[in-house]
């Protein structure tokens, strides 16, 4: 039969890039290997060494094989995922039901993950932000002469940025090469250049100042 289970058909599929598998492929696995347990028990029963020896190394290569070709069929599914997770659109048509659900739950898992990392990372951010007001705060009670010039600076450099709201919790890289970790909503102030790249990637939508 063309989708029987045997050593020969899975070493073919084992030497292709990406082994084209029928869709109940891992439960017929599963069921051979049953069954050769089952023949193997019998063999030693009867007494018949060279029968179970020779169901063994059946049993051994099918294991063998169909790992090969889980790997490889593995390898294709981390390209799609790599593609969900990038925003992009994932072709799974030639998965079996039960790699679609590993699919999902690798997805949902290092989403998961990599929103606990920013979390963590933004406290960091918060924190040193609020350091460094307490820092300026401290130093404007000791303000010289020549810092009042400073600080009208600093309030016409701040005229120029563009305000943007944030329409996803990716982090990035400013011009100035600090990084940044929004999160959805939230409004920032930057520069032009910075705010174009965020828009025309859909990252952000600028606010209208009337």
């Amino acid at each position: 039969m063309k989708d029987e289970i045997d050593v020969a058909r899975l070493i073919s599929l084992a030497k292709k890039p990406f082994p084209p598998i029928e869709m109940d492929f891992y439960g017929k696995i599963r069921v051979k290997i049953r069954e050769l347990n089952r023949m193997i028990e019998e063999a030693e029963k009867d007494g018949d060494d060279e029968k179970k020896q020779e169901l063994g190394r059946e049993k051994e290569n099918i294991i063998k094989y169909g790992y090969k070709i889980y790997n490889k069929r593995m390898r294709s599914l981390m390209v799609q995922i790599s593609k969900k997770l990038a925003g992009g659109s994932s072709d799974l048509s030639q998965f079996t039901e039960e790699e679609r659900e590993l699919f999902e739950e690798i997805c949902d898992r290092i989403t998961e993950k990599r929103s606990e990392i920013l979390e963590g990372m933004r406290d960091i951010v918060h924190k040193k932000k609020f350091e460094v007001k307490k820092e300026t705060d401290e130093k404007e009670t000791k303000e010289t002469p020549a810092e009042p010039e400073k600080r009208e600076g600093e309030k016409e450099r701040k005229k120029s940025l563009i305000p943007v709201k944030m329409l996803s919790d990716e982090a990035f890289v400013g011009l100035d090469g600090h990084y940044f970790y929004p999160k959805k909503g939230d409004v920032l102030h930057i520069p032009k250049k910075m705010a174009d790249i965020l828009v025309k990637g859909k990252y952000a939508e600028r606010i209208e100042v009337r």
